[in-house]
């Protein structure tokens, strides 16, 4: 549906990757600001074909972030989400313990939040919704320096839908 290799181009309002409605932007719940910077690195580890960049933001003060719509919603049939997430620096560091990682946007009161959180199991990758609600601990902690990938499958079903988050799955394995 979407890819994004995370150019050097990134900053804010770069138009890169495919699938997407517009550039990057600045955004997300109370967020302040977005202080992130492209890196001209991958996080791939070996086991992944390695292409694109990466990009970066510090220990921050106040809520920052970066949003970007899809050209097309997810909510039909079974979409999987993946990303690279490599914690730096100090963990816990910054506003809420340092929280970090990717929210995908519903309904109001239905944002899910996949990455470190803000609060609860701070120190593992969770699923859960915006704000922590319903925080489901993925038995992997975070690690300064450790590139984690990081695996949502969405099943949009009759009724409840099914999320189920994959931390460092065997790449090529059902």
């Amino acid at each position: 549906i979407a890819y994004e290799g995370f150019t050097p181009s990134f900053p804010i309002y770069a138009n890169g990757g495919t699938g997407f409605a517009g550039p990057w932007q600045q955004g997300g719940f109370n967020a302040f600001a977005s202080g992130y910077v492209p890196l001209d690195r991958s996080l791939c580890a070996a086991r992944l074909r390695s292409e694109g960049g990466s990009v970066s933001g510090g220990a921050f003060e106040a809520i920052n972030g970066a949003i970007r719509n899809l050209a097309q919603p997810l909510g039909a049939g079974t979409v999987y989400v993946s990303f690279l997430i490599q914690p730096l620096g100090t963990l816990h560091a910054g506003v809420f313990n340092g929280f970090f990682g990717l929210t995908l946007n519903g309904s109001l009161g239905n944002e899910l939040f996949i990455g470190k959180p803000g609060g609860g199991a701070v120190a593992q990758y969770v699923l859960e919704n915006r704000g922590g609600f319903g925080q489901v601990l993925s038995n992997s902690s975070t690690t300064a320096g450790r590139t984690t990938l990081l695996v949502l499958k969405a099943e949009f079903l009759p009724g409840n839908d099914l999320f189920t988050l994959y931390v460092d799955p065997a790449v090529g394995k059902a």
